[in-house]
């Protein structure tokens, strides 16, 4: 493979625009944190929900903590990367739709940020409103249940940084991300979002010459290949082997 993953342009320094009130209709009720509450509570919910349209790779800004508002990635999806004191970046997890920003869930620093990695819609509703509609209890157990899925997935992260040689850092990463973004192929399956050699570098704290010879390696012995710019994974068997090679 070249700089770029079969195709995949660079990805480029992301900027920081005036996110577009949303036009048309983007329904809340289809999240998981939602799909409980009765027609009458899912029309106030939507009602009371400010949405706000960002555009691929721009960042997202998310209110302070002291207004009072929770802000929900209500479509698409986005990256937490943090930068460090030697200016690398380091891409820390992936944010899916339905997800809490912010807040205890996820604190954001000065050398944080979150970037959206398709064409987002955030929703802020105000926290006293969401407790009203979801119920004070229901909503902290939710919230626990997403923290407590948050250290788990970043465990699995650190694990995948630390643990072994750049090519089983790589297929730990691809396998975990078939987990997380399947979609079923003749062939394989195919993780389902665009990720370019610097964004899989940075997962796994390696260089891109290192990610990207192995990745050519992967797709040279049949283990993998790129169809519409997104990876496929033709023989999990292997890539699984490799993953647990210390």
């Amino acid at each position: 493979m070249s700089s770029r993953l079969a195709g995949i342009t660079r990805d480029k320094q992301p900027t920081t625009h005036k996110a577009a009130a949303v036009q048309g209709h983007v329904s809340l009720l289809g999240l998981d944190m939602f799909q409980e509450l009765s027609p009458d509570e899912g029309r106030r919910l939507q009602a009371l929900a400010m949405l706000r349209r960002i555009p691929h790779r721009d960042v997202i800004s998310l209110p302070g903590p002291t207004s009072g508002l929770v802000c929900i990635l209500a479509q698409g999806l986005a990256k937490v990367t943090r930068l460090d004191a030697n200016g690398n970046t380091t891409l820390l997890y992936l944010i899916k739709s339905g997800e809490l920003l912010g807040g205890s869930v996820w604190d954001p620093r000065d050398d944080m940020r979150l970037v959206a990695l398709q064409p987002c819609v955030t929703a802020c509703i105000r926290l006293r409103d969401l407790e009203e509609i979801v119920g004070k209890k229901t909503f902290a157990s939710r919230l626990d249940a997403m923290r407590a899925n948050r250290v788990r997935r970043m465990e699995d992260r650190l694990s995948e940084v630390t643990a072994g040689r750049v090519p089983a850092r790589i297929a730990r990463t691809i396998m975990r991300l078939c987990r997380e973004f399947p979609n079923r192929m003749d062939c394989g399956t195919m993780i389902d979002i665009r990720l370019t050699q610097e964004e899989i570098a940075s997962m796994i704290c390696a260089t891109r010459e290192a990610t990207s010879t192995t990745l050519n390696q992967f797709r040279r012995r049949g283990w993998l290949g790129v169809h519409d710019h997104q990876i496929c994974v033709h023989d999990a068997q292997s890539l699984n082997d490799v993953a647990t090679i210390a």
